[in-house]
């Protein structure tokens, strides 16, 4: 990837739009909040395999949104070229999670487990119109959705990459 510390990197917001004549960028938050994207001194641009890294000359707030200015970026033309890719951060620079919140980066190749069963692997975590939901790669190279609910989804741990469905959870 060619990214040093890649693996300490997150999402944490796309880029909608070029704004004004100077190469502004229009960034909406992935998380929905905009204060931790207010002091950021650089950014990467792009997508997981393929990152270019930025340093903040400024950044905005906006409604919504944050504008940014990135070293290197001087017009408008040069910015809608940026148009839909991500902006990554060290995940120190990340919205701070309250409890029962993960990165989906930290959700994504978790082992999902019920009891003593292992349905499968986290390859994704797409969100739907009434929440989240876990794409999982079974054994067998089959793939299942499971809603992302407190009713299916009981124990989360990150840091031995396991989660836990609850008995509510009917496997197909």
């Amino acid at each position: 990837m060619g990214v040093e510390g890649r693996d300490r990197l997150l999402a944490v917001g796309r880029v909608q739009t070029s704004h004004g004549l100077k190469g502004h960028l229009k960034v909406k938050s992935l998380s929905g909040e905009v204060e931790h994207l207010l002091g950021l001194k650089s950014v990467h641009l792009g997508f997981p395999d393929k990152l270019t890294l930025f340093q903040v000359q400024e950044v905005r707030r906006g409604v919504g949104t944050v504008l940014l200015k990135l070293e290197g970026i001087e017009d408008r033309e040069n910015a809608a070229g940026y148009r839909g890719q991500f902006v990554w951060v060290d995940r120190r620079f990340a919205s701070v999670l309250r409890e029962q919140e993960y990165y989906v980066a930290d959700l994504e190749g978790c082992r999902l487990f019920q009891g003593d069963n292992l349905i499968g692997r986290v390859v994704a975590v797409p969100e739907g119109g009434a929440g989240d939901f876990l794409e999982v790669e079974t054994p067998e190279e089959k793939r299942l959705i499971v809603p992302f609910s407190k009713h299916f989804v009981g124990t989360v741990d990150i840091a031995e990459r396991r989660i836990e469905l609850t008995e509510a959870y009917e496997q197909p």
